[in-house]
């Protein structure tokens, strides 16, 4: 199947709407707004909603979190202040599961859903004596696992781990 997906970020219209609120506004309501914007990209927010709305969201959160009054400039912008609140409501669940999340409680339990790696019985005869150095299968092993723990994928607010099998994992 191929097929291409186009997804525009939301920093071009951030930074032209800070640029209209003001000067003051910009050197304190920009780097909030920007690192709002970044960490909304672990979110499906980009693939629901477009750019300018998200970008207006991370201004609306920048100034709350400054508190700094911009409601006669959101309403001079006419726009849907619904959806606005709707995709803060989103960006703040995100912000909510990090807070929430503890991964030393729960790696346990993601590593016990990932398969055991399957170990060949060593050779007995004399002639063959195992080495001292790991071998280059168990080097394998470890990289995949640690591969397979890292592969976390964030989903609608919860975090769920995928073990890969063989054929996924490409290593």
């Amino acid at each position: 199947m191929d097929c291409c997906l186009v997804v525009y970020h939301p920093y071009r219209p951030l930074t032209q709407y800070v640029s209209d609120l003001g000067l003051e506004s910009e050197q304190s309501i920009l780097p909030i707004a920007w690192r709002i914007v970044n960490d909304n990209l672990r979110t499906d927010v980009s693939l629901m909603y477009p750019p300018y709305l998200i970008a207006l969201a991370a201004i609306h959160m920048a100034c709350v979190i400054q508190q700094k009054d911009c409601r006669q400039w959101f309403a001079e912008l006419s726009v849907d202040m619904e959806r606005v609140l709707e995709i803060t409501r989103e960006i703040l669940q995100l912000y909510d599961l990090w807070k929430s999340y503890d991964e030393k409680a729960e790696i346990h339990v993601l590593l016990t859903k990932c398969p055991k790696p399957q170990v060949r019985p060593s050779s007995t005869t004399p002639a063959h004596t195992p080495s001292p150095r790991p071998s280059q299968e168990s080097w394998y092993w470890a990289i995949r696992y640690h591969v397979i723990v890292r592969y976390l994928i964030e989903e609608r607010g919860k975090v769920y781990v995928r073990c890969l099998t063989n054929e996924e994992s490409n290593l």
